[in-house]
């Protein structure tokens, strides 16, 4: 017999071919390397670049398509006209994850259907009842991050492409035993609301005569931000205050209410078919649920109401000032958006970029420029910050990056990238001299939490001697006590900040990721070994350098290189006078 395996504990010593997804897959699954099992891969995923953005452009398409379409029904269900733009601000930026998420997923399991000869009856089985709804699109994130939502999805899927069964009343119902919301949260909201009617208030002069609101605009401390609120004739208000922040709206699933949503289609395309159908079941229940009391709280927030200039470098929580913002711009309000991570500008399909471009006035980019719209004005968060001193001390740090096993948004994911990592980790640590370098200090990253696995469970070498460093987010505190910081994954916002505070840094690069006409722009640092294109050279460039790595970074030729490439991807140096001009500019259209 042929059977489809999820779980490890389904392979038994029969003389059964077992299946599993794919070679990734196998790595999830942990089985040992000296097994006797007849395995077999139902697919024989091969990375491919052009592939990826074949992938990135059909959800592109349907993504738009189904924006349009959500914008209808929302507006209908919620009793608001809101544009495409709003509805874009406020539910895009999941919309975009679940559609690329969905077909991913489905063109995975896809081969199923040609071969008929794989038992699969306990995926259909499981897929016939289980619930996969959300409350905010972090929450669907986290989920789709994570093995066991993911088997949960591909048995849905499955059960759908081997039944054909697209009533989806069970899954439905299931979703409506689903408990998002509690007595607790209710208390959390109506303390929340309280607080918030304290705080409107308290600010209603302010947030009444300024035309500017200023959120989250990272424009260095607070007392920077005052000088730039004065020049623009406004009394200084920082917006983003961190309860504010964090409070989310958790509503419960509500299947009724649902079953207005107009959006199935019998599609010809069995990917947007399956996407249709559970759109209904996974939209977040904050986007339709919770949306009644996001207004109500929003209303008596210290947001104001009146249209203004917005300037945000962040509105991807689903909190109220995610939902003001797109009802701000619903009313003509102007949004100056800012860069606010490395790969913008330069990354092939960046969504986040695209998605930031769209619903902007004005975009500020830390150097690099596409366009009127676009300012290349800098980074806000290393202005006037003195450059690094150099610690002449011999301590290196590796700063790990994520591990995503899962493609989890609309971008270029390899599934190979578990396999890839833990080769390229092991290989760096294998070929370090040990007689020159046997300890590294080793900093997991903050998210990893949230994930499977980390680049720290991939490590199988005990030849170098690894310290673990946990400070969580506090990255910066502990910059000073190394010579150098080695970032083994593609082009980290640390690197790129700390890069042009002159911290000596060296990174694992692979320009395949690039748009074609920025890689110029990256060879320098590659010549100069900023960049590495494998882990094996990065050791063997360290092992070269390790007693006299101050002589290669002061070197002329790195610091030129380094130099050039900060001022077009991450200027230091901010023409504020510019940047005023510009806001002014944008408030007189929206006063005119």
């Amino acid at each position: 017999m042929n059977k489809l395996i999820f779980d490890i504990k389904d392979l038994n010593s029969s003389s059964d071919k077992f299946f599993i997804l794919d070679k990734w897959y196998e790595k999830l699954l942990e089985i040992p390397h000296n097994n006797k099992f007849n395995l077999n891969y139902l697919n024989d995923y091969k990375f491919s670049v052009e592939k990826e953005k074949k992938s990135i452009k059909e959800v592109n398409e349907i993504y738009e398509k189904l924006l349009q379409e959500i914008t209808v029904e929302l507006n209908k269900l919620h009793k608001v006209n809101w544009s495409t733009k709003a509805w874009r601000i406020f539910i895009g930026p999941w919309l975009s994850r679940f559609i690329a998420v969905i077909y991913d997923r489905t063109e995975i399991v896809l081969p199923l259907l040609e071969n008929s000869n794989i038992d699969c009856s306990k995926q259909v089985k499981i897929g016939s009842f289980v619930p996969l709804s959300s409350n905010t699109m972090r929450d669907f994130t986290d989920k789709t991050l994570k093995k066991v939502w993911n088997d949960k999805l591909f048995c849905r899927i499955i059960y759908l492409l081997k039944t054909g069964d697209f009533n989806n009343e069970e899954n439905l119902n299931s979703c409506n035993n689903l408990k998002f919301e509690n007595y607790k949260t209710v208390l959390v909201y109506y303390f929340s609301f309280f607080l918030f009617f304290i705080s409107k208030v308290i600010t209603y002069p302010i947030s009444f005569f300024n035309k500017f609101v200023f959120y989250k605009s990272y424009f260095g401390n607070f007392f920077q931000l005052s000088r730039l609120i004065f020049k623009l004739n406004d009394i200084p208000f920082k917006y983003s205050i961190k309860f504010f922040d964090n409070f989310i709206v958790k509503k419960n699933f509500d299947k009724k209410f649902r079953s207005k949503l107009d959006l199935f289609e019998n599609s010809s395309n069995i990917k947007e078919k399956i996407t249709r159908l559970l759109l209904i079941e996974c939209l977040p229940t904050i986007y339709l649920e919770g949306f009644s009391n996001l207004d109500k709280i929003t209303k008596s927030s210290f947001f104001p109401s009146r249209k203004k200039v917005i300037v945000t470098f962040n509105c991807w929580k689903d909190n109220i000032f995610k939902f003001w913002l797109a009802k701000q711009s619903n009313q003509g309000s102007k949004i100056i958006y800012g860069q606010h991570g490395a790969g913008y500008g330069t990354n092939l399909d960046h969504y986040a970029e695209k998605h930031e471009l769209k619903i902007s006035d004005n975009y500020l980019s830390w150097g690099w420029q596409k366009g009127e719209k676009i300012l290349p004005l800098g980074d806000f968060s290393t202005f006037k910050k003195k450059n690094c001193r150099y610690q002449n001390n011999k301590k290196i740090l590796i700063a790990s990056g994520n591990v995503n096993i899962f493609k989890y948004n609309n971008i270029i994911h390899n599934k190979h990238e578990m396999i890839l990592k833990q080769q390229e980790i092991n290989e760096f640590l294998d070929n370090l001299d040990l007689n020159k370098i046997n300890s590294l200090d080793f900093k997991e990253h903050p998210n990893d939490n949230r994930r499977d696995f980390s680049t720290l469970k991939l490590i199988k070498t005990s030849k170098v001697n690894l310290n673990i460093i946990n400070l969580g987010n506090n990255f910066e505190k502990i910059l000073d006590r190394y010579e150098l910081i080695i970032y083994p994954y593609q082009f980290a916002t640390p690197f790129l900040k700390y890069l042009n505070l002159n911290k000596p840094s060296i990174s694992l690069f692979d320009e395949n990721f690039l748009n074609e006409d920025v890689k110029k722009d990256f060879e320098p640092l590659f010549d100069v070994k900023i960049l590495h294109k494998s882990s094996k050279e990065m050791a063997i460039f360290l092992n070269q350098n390790f007693e006299n790595m101050q002589s290669w970074w002061k070197d002329q030729k790195t610091q030129s290189a380094r130099i050039n490439f900060c001022d077009k991807y991450i200027k230091k140096n901010i023409d504020f006078e510019f940047l005023i001009e510009s806001l002014k500019e944008q408030e007189k259209q929206l006063y005119k």
